[in-house]
């Protein structure tokens, strides 16, 4: 079943986790970007975190890289990771977990389509993020 959870809620999560720190201020108002347009966000790309990040004049890669591992964890489950592999011929392929995990672990990646060794994956595999099931429910507070 599907907890259903107001904005209100999320923020209070956040502020209790990092308080009035950059990481706080970039989470909450990716939370709030989420409560407003989850729904017909399918994607969100590093790029547009740096820009909320930036437009709040943080500039420390690890506060962004510490607000994304928190929205794909488990306290504030608000994204999902989604992992795409572009090929030379820019033809685009969504790659399960297991795929990826596979390449991690053997330094190795293979064509989707035609099963061929890619020895470029790593410039060709790229990571964002889809709102997941809870930040598509958001409300509104009461």
């Amino acid at each position: 079943m599907l907890t259903i959870m107001r904005i209100d809620e999320a923020l209070d999560r956040v502020k209790d986790v990092w308080q009035d720190r950059p990481e706080g201020v970039l989470c909450g108002a990716l939370v709030d970007f989420l409560a407003h347009r989850a729904r017909e966000t399918n994607r969100i790309s590093f790029g547009l975190i740096q820009q909320m990040a930036e437009k709040r004049s943080i500039a420390d890669q690890t506060v962004v890289a510490g607000v994304v591992q928190y929205l794909i964890g488990h306290d504030l489950h608000l994204l999902d990771p989604v992992y795409e592999y572009i090929d030379e011929d820019d033809q685009v392929f969504e790659l399960p977990n297991s795929e990826i995990k596979y390449t991690l672990n053997n330094g190795e990646f293979f064509h989707p389509m035609t099963g061929e060794p890619d020895k470029e994956f790593e410039t060709r595999i790229f990571l964002s993020f889809a709102p997941s099931d809870l930040a598509k429910e958001l409300t509104a507070p009461v």
